[in-house]
């Protein structure tokens, strides 16, 4: 398990296209009534037209990054890595 890069070392708009698309995916699998519902037990309300700003984009990001490293599953579009 690798550790997360300091804060900066990513632009905004790079957390936020990866959030976008692992978040979409996230969502998609936490909707699926018999399915993963061990992993994805909720939905993340993440909207991709509000602002949140840098901290919560990488907190958010680095959350699903070790999420999919620990777990071992891939939300999609980006590899989960730091």
């Amino acid at each position: 398990m690798s550790h997360a890069r300091p804060r900066g070392y990513y632009s905004q708009s790079y957390l936020e296209a990866r959030n976008r698309v692992w978040v979409l995916e996230w969502n998609t699998r936490a909707n699926l009534p018999l399915q993963n519902r061990n992993l994805y037990e909720m939905r993340i309300d993440y909207d991709s037209h509000t602002n949140y700003g840098y901290e919560v984009n990488y907190l958010l990001f680095n959350y699903l990054v070790y999420f999919q490293q620990k777990n071992n599953v891939n939300l999609g579009g980006f590899s989960p890595r730091i």
